[in-house]
Order: structure tokens, then C-alpha cells, then sequence
């Protein structure tokens, strides 16, 4: 996958993550969970990442470094 910019990286992901699954959304956070690589993709993937799990209301202020699977729980407010 190759990508000339970064809006077009980020609108990559953004759709990715919206036509997501809530099991297939939480097997791509376990997956990064276990990665520790860095890179421009790797970094726009995690914040589009980040931003549709805010957008589901999920809490997952529990996650730890180097931590177990992740089960979110929805934010009450």
C-alpha cells in the first residue's frame, strides 16, 4: 500500500475504522497493542485508530503498555 500524502493516509484509516466491526475495531487495538515499530503510517493508523474509539464512546483509559487484550467498556456520560 502506497499513499503520495498524509490526508490520504489518514482518510485511508478514517474509512477503515468507521466500516469496522466493534470485535474487528478491537482486534486491530490488540494487534498494535504487541507492535512497537514507528512509523508515518504506523502513527496515522493510531490516531485514526484512537479517534474512532472516542468516537464509539469507548473507555480505554485501562490500557497499559505491553497490556493483556483489550474488552472496552462504553463511556456513561
Amino acid at each position: 500500500m502506497s499513499f503520495s500524502d498524509q490526508n490520504s493516509l489518514t482518510r485511508f484509516f478514517s474509512s477503515r475504522f468507521r466500516k469496522a466491526s466493534d470485535l474487528e475495531l478491537i482486534a486491530d487495538l490488540n494487534q498494535e497493542i504487541q507492535l512497537k515499530s514507528s512509523t508515518r503510517a504506523r502513527a496515522t493508523y493510531l490516531q485514526e485508530l484512537q479517534r474512532e474509539i472516542k468516537r464509539r464512546g469507548w473507555d480505554y483509559n485501562s490500557l497499559t503498555e505491553g497490556a493483556r487484550p483489550y474488552a472496552p467498556h462504553r463511556n456513561q456520560g
